[in-house]
């Protein structure tokens, strides 16, 4: 039983072997009249289409049987993981996209470093605030009870509510 895509594969060899043939028939007569054998005289004598030449297998096919297709050194044609120019444009925009995220994202980063920077300082500035703040508190608490002979918890009480604004209550009375 043949597979589905028997009869395209089949097809399409055809077609690859009738396009050899008519580059090797245009090759022999630019041979026999002398000319030059480039690809622009094989497409004009060959009656292909500029397209086929951009083809990948016609690339191999011309550099392995003439030597054609090399325009750059060390680049020959298409190797399997390559990408064609489409694919390039469309990886070059997704690094440039990516490269606007990342700066995007290190503005946020520092922005955040920056802020939390502040929040660290004020805290320390608080924590040393309430540190001086406990400090009075106890000598107003030791105060209080020497002089008034009362219990901790109630000149703690009595000290906290003068700090609170009960102070003007005594001012007022």
């Amino acid at each position: 039983m043949t597979r589905p895509n028997e009869g395209l594969r089949k097809s399409q060899q055809k077609q690859r072997e009738e396009t050899y043939q008519k580059i090797q028939k245009a090759v022999e007569f630019l041979k026999e009249e002398g000319r030059e054998i480039t690809k622009v005289n094989i497409r004009e004598e060959s009656g292909l289409a500029a397209s086929t030449f951009s083809k990948d297998h016609v690339k191999k096919f011309l550099l392995e049987t003439y030597g054609l297709g090399v325009k750059r050194p060390g680049v020959l044609l298409k190797q399997d993981g390559d990408i064609d120019n489409k694919e390039y444009n469309k990886l070059l925009k997704l690094n440039a996209k990516l490269q606007a995220d990342l700066r995007k994202a290190e503005q946020v980063r520092d922005k955040e470093r920056t802020r939390r920077t502040k929040a660290e300082k004020k805290h320390d500035e608080l924590s040393l605030e309430t540190k001086i703040l406990r400090g009075e508190l106890d000598i107003a608490v030791r105060k209080l009870r020497n002089l008034g002979g009362i219990s901790p918890e109630k000149a703690k009480a009595e000290v906290i509510r003068l700090f609170q604004g009960g102070e003007n209550e005594e001012k007022g009375d």
